[in-house]
């Protein structure tokens, strides 16, 4: 159980330090291999680490579709026809906090406490 707090602890560092560079410096190469970089860590994870045929299956189809709707928001919304200064940067703020979505849904997941007990940071 320890190492997975490491592992998950080590994700989450990660995440943000792409998070923070990708804000500033992203383009939409670079937002898409993060996403695609991001989903592949979280589905071999949720392969090592899921117990459950039906829980590994859920969580990597999830994962893929979230990818999915990401890298068409990416393509889209983000940098897509006339979006320029102020739109484009509230654009890849949003798409920045994507990152966080396959972290949100393991944790949903895999969560053991209650409801009313979890913290989703």
């Amino acid at each position: 159980m320890n190492r997975l707090k490491q592992l998950i602890s080590l994700l989450n560092i990660f995440a943000a330090f792409i998070m923070v560079a990708l804000l500033f410096y992203g383009d939409e190469t670079l937002f898409a291999l993060a996403y695609i970089l991001i989903t592949m860590l979280m589905i071999r994870r949720t392969l090592r680490v899921e117990e459950e045929s039906k829980s590994r299956v859920t969580l990597t189809i999830t994962y893929i579709l979230v990818l999915a709707f990401k890298l068409l928001f990416n393509s889209n919304g983000i940098f897509g026809e006339g979006l320029l200064g102020i739109p484009q940067s509230a654009a890849k703020l949003i798409g920045v906090l994507l990152i966080c979505v396959p972290f949100i849904i393991d944790h949903i997941f895999t969560s053991k406490d209650t409801p009313s007990s979890c913290s989703l940071l």
